[in-house]
């Protein structure tokens, strides 16, 4: 680093998620895992992995109740939700 600053346009983070989704009629699980990867300097490197479950209770009428965690392995980033959804 040698005094010089590092700004926003020095470093780039990117993501790739993917997920697997298991579901009935009345109840479904969710689960996604996101590296994230960091560039600078043309060297990347992964720089977190993010891991977010989530559970889908089904009702009547279309209605979902979804509630998704989000927590990664490196340091203390974590999350969550809870959504309302209709089908």
């Amino acid at each position: 680093m040698d005094g010089i600053p590092i700004t926003a346009m020095d470093t780039r983070l990117d993501s790739q998620p993917e997920s697997i989704l298991s579901k009935s009629d009345k109840i479904g699980f969710s689960f996604e895992v996101t590296p994230l990867s960091g560039f600078q300097d043309k060297d990347s490197k992964t720089s977190n992995i993010l891991f977010h479950p989530g559970l889908i209770l089904r009702y009547a009428h279309g209605f979902s109740i979804i509630g998704r965690l989000a927590f990664g392995v490196v340091g203390a980033l974590w999350s969550y939700g809870l959504y309302l959804a209709k089908r």
